[in-house]
């Protein structure tokens, strides 16, 4: 329990407490009983109760039960508040001085043990309350914690399976180029070295930058721009206001790579690969195309898990996947990401 709700509840108790105090006051007042042996009544009354009262949040947070109220708590209760009543009646009796004053309190003295019993069942109920919630909020916190280190380990394993599909491919291409273009070989491990220090460097749980993001992606195409040749074609677009807004890391990456490799395999022809980048109503939308051939697309069927990867991401960062729309017309396969920009995301 925090100790401002801490503060809260001790006040409410204490408040209930006076306000018992009170009314046993004001009650003797109104039968003009005299001031002095009213507040004598009256402020025993919410003494007695406050010192009960600490004993059963003693009692409460010490030895807390799922049940709110069992047959002992109540026969414990029960217990106190006799004790309560009958100290007013006995140790009341040398200090006050109104004559009347006992027939009056044994006349009344069944309403007043019932009064007390319910107050005293309103304190621990109050306190068994306050501990459950205080247990709750561990269990929260607890939950909250194993979320964020599956979210974590999700998003490692993500970034872990990530790597090495396109550092075996980059290695290949440079295993090749080494016996006939030596000189592009040297630039592609150049090129790889830059693209794994920048992605090796990235914490997966923050969000980016569109700018290195982009960066990043460039890096990537570059390489690819080596394995492919003049088959191969980017244009890149982004708004200037875009590059400082904030994405979860390795987004776009995996969707070029998405896009290269459907447009490169279902068509012989050179492709066009066209990314843009444009702030609408406070999103980020980030739209990746590429050509591909309808006829040859059952022939070539990818696995799927760049796509699957981003949606994962976009479910861990954001707790939902229809940021990712897919559309397929005249040819032309587009994904859409539309990255919402909080003020939380913008300071992260």
């Amino acid at each position: 329990m925090s100790f401002l709700k801490f503060l809260i509840v001790k006040f409410q108790f204490i408040a209930l407490t006076l306000a018992l105090g009170l009314v046993h006051f004001g009650i003797l007042w109104w039968n003009h009983f005299p001031t002095r042996d009213a507040l004598i009544d009256g402020g025993h009354t919410f003494f007695t109760l406050t010192i009960v009262g600490l004993i059963l949040y003693v009692i409460q947070f010490s030895f807390h039960t799922k049940s709110s109220m069992t047959f002992s708590q109540f026969g414990l209760i029960a217990t106190l508040a006799f004790l309560i009543h009958y100290s007013t009646l006995y140790f009341l009796k040398p200090i006050i001085s109104a004559e009347y004053y006992w027939p009056y309190i044994w006349k009344i003295q069944g309403l007043r043990y019932t009064i007390i019993l319910i107050t005293l069942i309103a304190i621990s109920l109050s306190w068994w309350i306050a501990k459950n919630r205080e247990i709750q909020e561990k269990i929260r916190k607890q939950l909250i914690e194993q979320e964020r280190a599956l979210s974590k380990a999700e998003l490692v394993n993500i970034n872990n399976q990530l790597q090495p599909h396109f550092l075996f491919n980059s290695l290949n291409s440079i295993s090749a180029l080494t016996m006939f273009e030596p000189k592009e070989a040297n630039r592609m491990i150049h090129l790889l070295s830059d693209f794994l220090r920048g992605t090796l460097k990235k914490d997966m749980e923050k969000l980016v930058s569109l700018k290195d993001e982009l960066t990043q992606a460039n890096l990537f195409l570059e390489i690819e721009k080596i394995r492919f040749g003049n088959r191969l074609h980017v244009d890149l677009s982004s708004d200037v206001n875009c590059e400082e807004k904030k994405l979860p890391p390795l987004l776009i990456q995996p969707l070029v790579e998405n896009a290269l490799k459907h447009g490169l395999n279902t068509q012989n022809n050179a492709i066009e690969i066209k990314i843009t980048c444009k702030l609408i109503e406070n999103s980020l939308h980030i739209a990746i195309e590429n050509p591909y051939d309808e006829n040859n697309v059952p022939q070539f069927k990818g696995t799927g898990y760049g796509i699957q990867s981003v949606k994962k991401r976009l479910q861990l960062f954001y707790g939902q996947t229809d940021r990712l729309r897919i559309e397929r017309e005249n040819g032309i396969f587009k994904v859409t990401l539309q990255i919402p920009q909080t003020h939380e995301s913008t300071n992260n």
